[in-house]
């Protein structure tokens, strides 16, 4: 009678010896990646932005203007066109009043141009405002809500609803809010630079540690 591998005794089964370990056939799941717009990476590199592109962010770090790739999209047709840019910058006069001045290029830091006030081209020719600072300040505003709310102001109305809104100063209610006063000053333009809201928010900080400090 013959018998099978599967009723002999442990110690008289078949080995297998040198077989390659089994790859599971079951992974845990991977978490979701955030979408840009929540990504804390990402969002850091937002933070001196006042204008974009199909293909590159403007930032307004200083008095001077960068021109730089999104950073979570960084296609080599897009570094080498603002590379190209660049070129086309260094053979152009310098100090011309109708020029806008390349101050300096690098493949990392990107393109770094003169600050032109007056807003870019295309908004001139359409007859917008510039971004003015006050502008920026208002804007500044309006992201430190969404830091502490999660959402932007008035997030359920169209976006001239909102504009309507903002032109008549009803904001949305800040009183319960973490830096609320601060908000309703970048708002009102109340406020005249980035680094006074800082100072403001980093006493806020204070006031904070201490009431801790002192329960």
């Amino acid at each position: 009678m013959a018998v099978i591998a599967s009723e002999l005794p442990p110690t008289q089964a078949p080995q297998v010896r040198n077989q390659p370990p089994q790859p599971p056939t079951h992974y845990p799941p991977q978490p979701l990646p955030l979408p840009p717009h929540l990504d804390p990476a990402i969002r850091a590199t937002r933070l001196d932005v006042i204008n974009a592109g199909s293909s590159c962010l403007i930032h307004l770090p200083s008095n001077h203007v960068r021109k730089n790739v999104y950073p979570e999209r960084l296609d080599e047709s897009f570094i080498d066109s603002l590379e190209l840019e660049s070129r086309i910058y260094q053979r152009l006069p310098k100090k011309h009043p109708r020029l806008l001045e390349m101050i300096s290029y690098s493949r990392d830091e990107g393109l770094i141009l003169e600050y032109m006030p007056e807003g870019d081209l295309g908004s001139y020719i359409r007859g917008e405002e510039p971004r003015t600072r006050s502008c920026l300040l208002f804007a500044l505003g309006s992201t430190i809500y969404e830091i502490m709310t999660g959402k932007e102001p008035y997030l359920e109305l169209k976006d001239d609803e909102v504009t309507a809104l903002f032109e008549e100063k009803k904001f949305p209610s800040v009183v319960q809010l973490p830096c609320g006063d601060v908000m309703m000053k970048c708002w009102l333009s109340e406020v005249h630079s980035a680094e006074e809201v800082r100072a403001l928010i980093e006493a806020k900080l204070q006031d904070c540690k201490a009431e801790v400090s002192n329960v």
